[in-house]
């Protein structure tokens, strides 16, 4: 099914952040964003990796909240992504606590500042890959959701493309993605 989304830019006073704003249908999801930092890091653009992921991956919490869908992901979560999002003692809290969307998107936003900080290190993948332990980070924490049952080789890929979008949107400050989750199509469109 083919969507497009708005992402667009407001200017604000130059003691002010600049924030961005995503659009479905005319509709603005979630909330506003700004860096929440006083460098200029771009993750007020940071929508279109969740984005990528539900168009590319078939997976992204996130999205799936933001849209009102039913969320994909199965009640599974890998040993290292319990460690990290400290979801209870036992296994009945973890496995309870887990179905619950805020803690799917949780680790979904674990896994996407993961990879956004190597990105914005190794300039948002431009003439390059990410590292192989991004990428089994990626994977080991993924484990049981469809991004986790990627090869390695297909979840490279599909970072580097989240990240060509990614530059393009930052690049123009404003424009429309396209998608279609059926088809693996990700694409980035001038507003």
């Amino acid at each position: 099914m083919f969507m497009s989304f708005q992402f667009k830019e407001t200017p604000r006073p130059k003691d002010q952040k600049p924030i961005v704003s995503l659009f479905y249908n005319g509709k603005q999801l979630g909330d506003s964003l700004d860096d929440n930092s006083d460098s200029n890091l771009f993750i007020r653009y940071h929508d279109d990796v969740h984005l990528g992921l539900f168009a590319l991956c078939n997976w992204s919490p996130v999205m799936d909240e933001l849209l009102g869908n039913e969320s994909k992901v199965p009640p599974l979560l890998s040993p290292i992504a319990k460690m990290i999002l400290h979801l209870g003692d036992t296994e009945q809290e973890i496995n309870s606590l887990y179905t619950q969307t805020n803690y799917q998107c949780r680790l979904e936003e674990n896994i996407v500042f993961l990879n956004y900080n190597e990105a914005l290190h190794k300039g948002f993948y431009e003439k390059r890959k990410p590292s192989a332990s991004i990428v089994n980070i990626t994977k080991q924490l993924a484990e049981g959701t469809p991004l986790g049952m990627m090869s390695k080789e297909e979840i490279s890929e599909n970072i580097v493309k989240i990240f060509d979008v990614h530059r393009q949107l930052i690049t123009n400050r404003s424009g429309y993605i396209d998608i279609d989750p059926e088809k693996k199509f990700y694409q980035f469109r001038v507003a």
